[in-house]
Formats: structure tokens, C-alpha cells, sequence
């Protein structure tokens, strides 16, 4: 069942907008996931920003050349100035020097304020920021082991203000396990470990802290439900294969006992958070209209990728119903039913294929494979074509993209309250 879940047009991780896509090195690493090319979120910079922000980085120089002269090099103010300084060299894609300007300003508030002070860590964040825009991905994963500890000397593990630190923790992890980041196969398994441990005690510090912040804790409980989907589609190694002698190094012996555990639960674990999202919808005052019937398809979709067919196409039709009974249903069933959805269609995760050819919606100079297929009432892909592909001559990837909508899982098309037949869909699956 683990195969039957995992194909081509899988997911890549998109776990934070400020996050910085991986670059094409990184990304041929994965063997797991499909890793689909990133272009920037930020702004482009005009000319004039440029300009403007080149005058303060200036100012910003000279300001703090006068604090030495007068305070020396270890003046109080001068940490102030050097974030400032950072933040423009930042801004500006200077992110060498900003490092260097934040590990500065981090050293001066530990010298002036305390070896634990919480003034560092806007500074980690920032140098973090430019770690990643650099991929410097070890780098990054310092300064976020660092952010942990001083969260922790700071607030104690079982204090509530710990939740910003573990959910930046627990999507950097879920990121770097996406990228495949690694010196072997354990270090890469145990970032997502981590991304689940640190989700979980998310959940944990919620519920013991309340009152219920639900749209952080939906958001948490969004977060499981994919780690657990990565437990599903483990793809263990030769030496991990069901059947053979467990390591010997102890180490490696309890990470595979945890990994065999995480997957033996993963299914209950997923649809369990699922479950809980769907309780705080229905039980909440403050919820957007149709949540409730949103959370239910997402279950369907649990259920469906792990051959729970009829279960899955009941509760499809349960959704169905009840966002025709919405004022808002017609938009919602559009955007839900009006067109089949390859899965996985979780949360915090994007994908690499697209439905739909505008330039928009995907950048033209990647390598792709266009496919065209019906899909059955039973979510199926039938009828496959490969209609074009860049380069023309990319054989293993038009070879690849047929054998995987072969097993694929579409949630299809629904009229009526019934799935139905969809005939020519198109998808453009990216490739390397």
C-alpha cells in the first residue's frame, strides 16, 4: 500500500513563505518527492529601492562608525544599528555580509543584555532568513538548534510563548526532510522525526494552555496529518526492508524501531487529526462557512489514498450535500467538485503538476511532461496520452509520468452528488 500512495506527481514542501526554495542541487537529491522549482516570493526591487536602500546601508555604516569612536566596539546602541544595517544588506541580497552583521549584533546583545537574552532572536531569525536564501542548509540548521535552546533556557519547555520557536522548528524540519538534506539516509529520516515531535508538542502545549486557538491549532493538526502521510509513504531502504535483522548500533536500532512505529500508526494518526479538525469546525462560533464540509473531503481524501474507497466516496457525498445546502456552495462545490484533484491534497505541502497551461501558473523555462488522460467516476486515470514534453526528447520522464498516473488517485469530478466521468483532462507534471 506504501508504493500505491507515492508516485511522480507526488509534493514538494512548501512550508513557509519565507523559506527559500532549494536549489536545483539540492532538489535532484530527493528520491521521495517530486521537487518542483520555486520561484521567488519576494518583491523584484526597483531601480529606486536599490538606490534608497544602498543610501541607508551608508548612513547606517557611519552611524555606527560614530558609536565606536564614542562608546567603543562594544557600545550598547551599537546592537540596534547593526540590525538595522543587516536588514538593508538583507534587502539588498548582500546576505554574506548580513550574516556577518547579525552574528555581530547577536555577540553585542550577549556581552551588554546576557548570555540567554531574548534580543538575539529576531537577529537568529534573520540570519536564518539569509542562510537559506544562500543555501547554506547546515547553516540553517544550527541557528535553528540554536533558537531552541535559547527559547527553552528562556521559557522552560512547557511554557506556552515556546509555540512560535516549535512551529518554525517543526516546518524547517519537514522542509529539510522534503530536500532530502542529509550526510546519509538516517540524518535525512530524522528531520522528519523531528518535524513530527516538534508538531506534536505543539498540539500538547495548546491543549494544555488554553483558552482553544483554533487557527493555530488547526494549523498544527495540519502539520501532523502530513507527517504522518510521510510516514505512509516511507520508502525504506535495502537494509530497512520488512524481514531483515534489525542494526546493531543502537542508535540506528531505535531509529528504525520509531520508524517502524510512525508507519504502523501513521493511517489512525492521520485521520485522528483530521477527525479533531473537523470537531473545532463544528463546535466553533468563528469558523468560515463550509469548513466543516472542507474538512470532511480532506478526510475523504485520507480515506480514498488509503484504499478506503467506499467510506471515502460516502463522505464525498456527505460533503457534497452539505455545500449544496451553503449560500456559498455553488463557489465551494465549483472549487472542490468541478474538476477531478490528483492527491495527496494536503496542507502545507504544493504541488508540481498543474491543470492548467498559463504561463502564471508555472515557469516556462522548466523541464515538464504534458499528459493527457480521462479520469473514471472511480478516480482513475484512463486513456493516457503524452501530448508533449520538454525537451521532446525526455523518454525516461514521459515513461515516468505514464507509469504514475497508471496508480494514481484522483478525487473525481462530481455532479449531481454522483462522480462522473472527466474525458481529456490535461496535467503538466514538472520534471528535472
Amino acid at each position: 500500500m506504501q508504493r500505491q500512495l507515492c508516485c511522480f506527481i507526488s509534493l514538494f514542501l512548501f512550508l513557509a513563505s519565507a523559506l527559500a526554495a532549494p536549489s536545483a542541487t539540492e532538489q535532484s537529491k530527493s528520491p521521495v518527492v517530486s521537487a518542483k522549482p520555486l520561484t521567488s516570493t519576494v518583491s523584484p526591487k526597483s531601480k529606486a529601492q536599490r538606490i534608497k536602500v544602498q543610501r541607508d546601508i551608508q548612513s547606517y555604516q557611519r552611524a555606527i562608525s560614530e558609536l565606536e569612536s564614542e562608546e567603543g566596539v562594544y557600545g550598547a546602541q551599537l546592537a540596534e544599528k547593526l540590525s538595522s544595517l543587516g536588514a538593508a544588506l538583507q534587502f539588498n541580497d548582500e546576505h554574506d555580509k548580513a550574516i556577518k552583521v547579525f552574528k555581530r549584533a547577536i555577540h553585542l546583545n550577549r556581552i551588554n543584555d546576557g548570555l540567554y537574552t531574548t534580543t538575539q532572536m529576531p537577529l537568529l531569525e534573520q540570519q536564518i532568513a539569509s542562510h537559506m536564501a544562500l543555501g547554506q542548509w547546515q547553516d540553517v540548521t544550527d541557528r535553528y538548534r540554536y533558537l531552541d535552546w535559547l527559547n527553552t533556557q528562556n521559557y522552560g519547555k512547557d511554557d506556552p510563548r515556546m509555540l512560535p520557536a516549535l512551529n518554525q522548528l517543526g516546518r524547517w524540519h519537514l522542509r529539510a526532510y522534503g530536500m532530502q538534506l542529509g550526510k546519509d539516509r538516517e540524518t535525512v529520516t530524522n528531520h522528519l522525526i523531528k518535524a513530527h515531535k516538534y508538531i506534536e508538542r505543539s498540539i500538547e502545549l495548546l491543549d494544555e494552555n488554553g483558552p482553544l486557538d483554533e487557527e493555530r491549532l488547526i494549523d498544527e493538526l495540519n502539520g501532523l496529518t502530513l507527517t504522518n502521510y510521510l510516514f505512509a509513504t516511507y520508502q525504506r531502504s535495502a537494509a530497512q526492508k520488512l524481514g531483515t535483522p534489525m542494526p546493531q548500533d543502537p542508535e540506528a536500532r531505535h531509529s528504525a524501531m520509531m520508524i517502524d512505529q510512525y508507519i504502523n500508526r501513521s493511517f489512525r494518526a492521520g485521520k485522528d487529526a483530521i477527525n479533531r479538525v473537523i470537531r473545532i469546525y463544528a463546535n466553533s462560533d468563528v469558523a468560515p462557512p463550509g469548513s466543516v464540509a472542507k474538512a470532511k473531503v480532506k478526510m475523504a481524501d485520507w480515506l480514498f489514498m488509503f484504499n478506503k474507497r467506499r467510506a471515502a466516496f460516502d463522505l464525498y457525498q456527505e460533503a457534497y450535500h452539505l455545500m449544496t445546502a451553503q449560500e456559498s456552495g455553488n463557489e465551494q462545490l465549483k472549487a472542490t467538485f468541478g474538476n477531478p484533484v490528483a492527491l495527496p491534497n494536503l496542507d502545507l505541502m504544493d504541488t508540481n503538476n498543474y491543470t492548467k497551461t498559463e504561463q502564471s501558473q508555472y515557469d516556462p523555462e522548466n523541464n515538464y511532461v504534458l499528459a493527457s488522460f480521462d479520469v473514471t467516476p472511480q478516480g482513475k486515470a484512463a486513456n493516457i496520452e503524452i501530448i508533449e514534453s520538454k525537451p521532446v526528447d525526455n523518454i525516461s520522464a514521459r515513461s515516468q509520468v505514464k507509469k504514475s498516473l497508471r496508480i494514481a488517485k484522483f478525487r473525481p469530478r462530481f455532479v449531481g452528488g454522483e462522480p462522473a466521468l472527466t474525458e481529456k483532462m490535461q496535467l503538466r507534471v514538472l520534471s528535472r
